[in-house]
């Protein structure tokens, strides 16, 4: 009801022409308006003095705004009441009462109002004109990059042979490789034409396939592309660009959507379809770019229309217009918000909303009642979010804190418990500590102020009884004692693999597998993998450990433990200074020399007396046992390494020979001379 009333007000100001301001209201034809709300003409002028004016006070400013909003001679045309209203709107007497009415009765103008004095979120990032996206003609690029025509793709070979070129994709996407000949490449993903590369050259240099010869493809100078920028951007058109730019850097050639623009619906159009649509909230205010897809030739980056904007003035971390999706309502848009702030007043959000008529509907929410409802409270276009910050003055307030479900503020009678504020907070959790609360009290009336604190305990039924006062601060502890649910993983060769959480502390390694349905039959418990956080890996014997529980590798369990099991191999590795490095197949009771034997023996350069066997879960294996009599049994999965031989300092006759010639035959040199000499 007083918001009609002040709103009448409003309405009495910019229409006066007379000295007193009830008579003012009859000639407007306003008291029709004031009866229907319940109120006589004298009420409402009562309503401006409720807001500090006196009699006088309003009609010095009626008097004051009539002179400076007078019109010339032509009295009673439209021109002359046109001028009038817009003299009275712009008076400072009048802003200033029609500013206090509106602060007394939190109404606002219209939502465009508070709306276009507020900043757009997210649009300030484009409006940085040092920040330039200039082409880069050798940018890297991802292993998902498509090459096309006038890209250049780098090959380099290392190894047994070494070589390195740049090639130019054809404008018939191949390039021409010495050799291996042509190889179409357009189309592919650099890491498809890395692939396809090292095939073709694989017939050429049989020692790709040994491993012996590595190959790498990177690009060089990249093709620049035409795209579109198009909608709601500041600068539309047409822009070539780095092959490497995405839909958010094309937006920033165009130096941005426009205020009307949408940031959550960008569109990516190719070949007349969109094939994309992106939200540049989740890249703002997440740093996510998982939406924000790269650009070919040709493609349009379409801008629409924001549908709906909504506008938060105060009481949350980043005040501003925003968008929501459809389906997101008043949770969704606080929470793009960055939350309220600690000082937001919550019995009340206010939603400001502006019908088609032009009139203002205040509606009040409860901030509880919205978190609480799973449903979302929808918005509509341009509503305006009023949160207010908690009076200073306000005496029905507590606050509790903690673990609790709902902390926060909330309103208390001279009759409420804390029993009452927990079951209002919505209960303890389960890791709230019962026994101890804690009841902050201010006695703002001591000299000097000080805080006195109430321990309660929330398992009596007498401390629960506590009454409490206005301003008083519940804190409700962590259980210091509470465990949280530990969990292992089990990976690999069990039949139910997964997490599972210890049953008990002490929980052994050989009890987890038995949870875990047991090793299957293809399980290989040698090469198991078994990992600890902040510890790496650990040498445990898993073959041991279920052989008899209870043993040292029978390891307890902790949270976050991590075992891997994998399925037995059927090969050996053999790599290093051998004539063929190869996987081949395992058979059983064979030491390292028979697999050298299998792979054609050592070459010059290795290294013999060094030759090491890693087993399949990482660990080093001695291939020779009793002073190098006997060999080791080779496992299924193990790798055999022959190293080249270090490079001896020993030393080396060739140059011992020369050295001695040259002195020698400075010697006979010598000698002559001085026969020659004595002669």
């Amino acid at each position: 009801m007083k918001n009609i009333c002040a709103l009448v007000i409003i309405l009495l100001f910019q229409n006066v022409a007379a000295q007193d301001a009830t008579q003012a209201i009859k000639d407007a034809g306003l008291d029709i308006e004031v009866s229907k709300a319940g109120l006589t003409v004298p009420d409402a002028v009562e309503k401006a003095k409720d807001v500090g004016y006196s009699d006088q006070d309003i009609l010095n400013a009626i008097e004051k705004t009539k002179n400076e909003g007078k019109a010339p001679e032509e009295a009673g045309s439209d021109s002359e009441e046109k001028k009038t209203k817009e003299s009275l709107g712009g008076s400072k007497y009048f802003r200033e009462l029609q500013n206090a009415v509106f602060e007394s009765y939190n109404i606002v103008k219209t939502p465009k109002y508070r709306l276009f004095s507020l900043p757009p979120f997210g649009y300030e990032i484009f409006n940085n004109p040092a920040v330039t996206f200039e082409p880069l003609d050798y940018a890297p690029a991802d292993p998902n990059y498509q090459i096309g025509t006038d890209d250049e793709l780098m090959v380099s070979l290392y190894g047994e042979v070494q070589y390195s070129g740049t090639y130019k994709v054809d404008r018939e996407g191949k390039i021409n490789l010495p050799e291996a000949g042509m190889v179409i490449v357009n189309g592919l993903t650099l890491i498809q034409a890395h692939k396809k590369i090292v095939e073709r050259l694989s017939q050429i240099y049989a020692g790709i396939r040994s491993k012996a010869i590595s190959v790498d493809v990177t690009t060089g100078k990249l093709k620049r592309i035409k795209i579109f920028v198009l909608g709601e951007v500041r600068q539309p058109g047409g822009f070539v660009i780095s092959s490497t730019s995405t839909a958010f850097t094309a937006l920033y050639y165009a130096a941005g959507p426009t205020n009307q623009g949408s940031l959550r619906k960008v569109q990516v159009l190719r070949n007349n379809k969109p094939i994309a649509t992106i939200d540049l909230y989740d890249l703002i205010l997440k740093g996510k770019k998982d939406s924000d897809i790269r650009l070919q030739n040709g493609d349009v980056v379409y801008v629409p229309l924001a549908p709906r904007k909504v506008a938060i003035p105060r009481g949350v971390y980043r005040p501003g217009i925003y968008e929501p999706l459809p389906g997101e309502g008043l949770k969704a848009v606080l929470a793009l918000a960055g939350g309220l702030r600690p000082d937001a007043y919550t019995e009340i959000i206010q939603i400001n909303r502006t019908g088609r008529d032009g009139l203002v509907t205040l509606i009040d929410l409860s901030y509880r009642d919205i978190m609480s409802n799973p449903a979302e409270y929808q918005l509509e276009n341009e509503d305006v979010i009023g949160i207010y910050k908690v009076p200073e003055g306000i005496d029905n307030i507590v606050t509790i804190d903690g673990f609790v479900l709902m902390p926060g503020p909330y309103e208390i009678t001279d009759n409420t418990t804390v029993g009452e504020l927990v079951d209002k907070a919505g209960g303890l959790l389960k890791i709230a500590y019962r026994p101890r609360a804690e009841v902050s009290r201010m006695l703002f009336y001591a000299r000097p102020e000080s805080t006195v604190t109430f321990i309660l305990n929330l398992d009596s039924e007498t401390d629960r009884a506590f009454p409490l006062k206005s301003r008083d601060r519940v804190i409700v502890r962590q259980d210091p004692d509470y465990q949280f649910q530990k969990r292992v993983t089990i990976d690999g060769m069990v039949y139910f693999p997964g997490y599972y959480s210890l049953a008990a502390e002490g929980e052994r390694l050989s009890s987890i597998i038995k949870r875990a349905g047991g090793l299957k039959p293809r399980a290989y418990p040698e090469g198991s993998i078994f990992s600890r956080a902040g510890e790496g890996q650990i040498d445990v014997n898993l073959a041991k450990a279920l052989n008899k529980t209870g043993n040292l590798h029978d390891i307890v369990m902790r949270d976050g433990d991590v075992l891997a099991i994998p399925e037995r191999p059927a090969t050996v590795n053999v790599s290093g200074e051998v004539r063929f490095p190869v996987n081949t197949i395992y058979e059983p009771n064979h030491g390292f020399k028979h697999y050298l034997e299998k792979v054609g023996g050592t070459t010059e350069d290795a290294d013999r007396k060094r030759i090491t066997v890693r087993l399949p879960n990482g660990r080093n294996m001695n291939p020779k046992t009793f002073f190098g009599l006997f060999q080791r049994n080779i496992p299924p999965g193990a790798s055999i390494i022959v190293p080249k031989k270090k490079e001896s300092a020993g030393v080396k006759w060739s140059e011992v020979i020369q050295s001695t010639t040259a002195i020698l035959t400075t010697a006979v040199v010598i000698v002559v001379g001085i026969n020659q000499l004595q002669q």
